[in-house]
């Protein structure tokens, strides 16, 4: 299983500086059997140039931004996404003509209601 960054990092200007990231496609990735489960998804940062953590658009690693995305969707995101990869493996395990499937889940949020929620419960 992994996690990667898949295409360009958005970036946009702040305060003057130039490349500070805004938004991160990645993919999380798991194969078995020679089969691979790609599930995507993005994610937005905001970035502080004024910030003495702050990293340069250059000196950025696929580690660090990946680390970021991880951050951003907490504990619970990062499972989510990778439930997500093992459903499509369940449901791809019985197919045996592709070795490649690309989900695009519903985002996570945590705070989302679910069918069975009463606002006043």
């Amino acid at each position: 299983m992994a996690w990667n960054v898949y295409e360009e990092l958005k970036t946009e200007t702040v305060g003057g500086v130039s490349g500070v990231v805004s938004e991160i496609p990645w993919t999380f990735s798991k194969t078995e059997n020679g089969k691979t489960v790609y599930v995507h998804g993005t994610t937005k940062v905001t970035g502080d140039p004024t910030n003495p953590a702050y990293t340069p658009f250059t000196n950025l690693t696929e580690a660090q931004v990946i680390g970021w995305v991880k951050d951003n969707l907490g504990a619970e995101g990062v499972a989510y996404y990778e439930a997500k990869a093992n459903e499509g493996m369940r449901m791809f395990s019985n197919q045996t003509t592709e070795d490649t499937m690309h989900m695009l889940p519903e985002k996570y949020n945590p705070a989302q209601a679910t069918d069975s929620a009463l606002p006043w419960a």
